[in-house]
């Protein structure tokens, strides 16, 4: 799972965390790789952006019902301009949903197409502009993050920020297991 400079970093931090009153002291001691896999593997509150984020997800944060406009249809072109602009942004969101179970929210591209999919919808009132996805998209862009573990937080590239949402883009996933928390500490 970590390359060579990862398993340098991570020893460095087991090596100071395992010092008198730090969090990994007693582990270190006992060789309890469990405990300390356990400790790396602990949920933080920081959030990354989801490289596996669920359609299902995504669609349960929109309501859909603000693509339809308050204003009765008429045959004027402002209304047809404000319905080919939702239409338009409908199309967008299906474009990146449609026929996928998830999608990887790390990608930039990706987190603005969504984001824009559901805000600025001429769909109030004369027109005034409504969001489906909350202020600014926040509902549809908090869908596209999760937890981050410590261990993927202590190689994690820096927060990156769409709309009001901020998270940061992985460089190593998932959780390290007792025998690699091992091999680390031991130096192989």
């Amino acid at each position: 799972m970590l390359n060579s400079t990862q398993r340098a970093t991570l020893r460095a931090d087991m090596a100071a965390l395992s010092q008198a009153g730090q969090p990994l002291e007693t582990f270190i001691i006992a060789e309890d790789w469990q405990s300390i896999a356990a400790y790396y593997n602990a949920k933080q509150v920081s959030l990354g952006w989801n490289t596996e984020t669920s359609t299902t997800a995504i669609s349960d944060s929109i309501d859909y019902t603000a693509f339809t406009p308050v204003d009765p249809p008429d045959s004027t072109v402002i209304f047809t301009n404000r319905a080919a602009v939702i239409n338009i942004k409908q199309m967008n969101q299906q474009n990146i949903l449609m026929g996928r179970s998830t999608i990887d929210a790390s990608k930039a591209g990706i987190r603005k197409g969504l984001r824009d999919s559901v805000i600025a919808l001429p769909s109030g009132a004369n027109g005034a502009l409504v969001s489906a996805g909350g202020v600014s998209g926040v509902n549809v862009l908090t869908a596209c993050t999760r937890q981050s573990t410590r261990l993927e937080l202590m190689f994690a590239n820096p927060a990156v920020q769409t709309g009001t949402v901020s998270a940061v883009i992985y460089t190593i996933q998932g959780n390290i297991d007792q025998q690699e928390v091992s091999d680390v500490w031991g130096g192989l």
